[in-house]
C-alpha cells in the first residue's frame, strides 16, 4: 500500500493534474525515470492497463515502458 501512495505522489507532481490523454512524450518518460509502473499509472487515472498502453504506443513510448509494467 506504501508503494501505492509514494506513486501516486510523484505522479502528481510530475503531471501537474493533466489528463492521461493530455500528457506528452516528456512527462511520461519522466514517470518511467521516477520508475512509475503502467499499472500504477492506469490506477493514478481510474482507467485499464490498455487505455495507458495505447497512450504510450501513440507516443512511440511502449517498449521504453514495457519493463515497468
Amino acid at each position: 500500500m506504501r508503494r501505492f501512495f509514494l506513486a501516486t505522489q510523484i505522479i502528481e507532481e510530475v503531471t501537474e493534474g493533466v489528463e492521461l490523454d493530455k500528457l506528452n512524450k516528456s512527462t511520461l518518460k519522466k514517470l518511467r525515470d521516477k520508475k512509475i509502473k503502467v499499472h500504477e499509472i492506469a490506477r493514478y487515472y481510474k482507467v485499464g492497463k490498455s487505455v495507458v498502453e495505447t497512450r504510450l504506443k501513440k507516443l512511440d513510448l511502449r517498449k521504453s515502458l514495457e519493463a515497468s509494467k
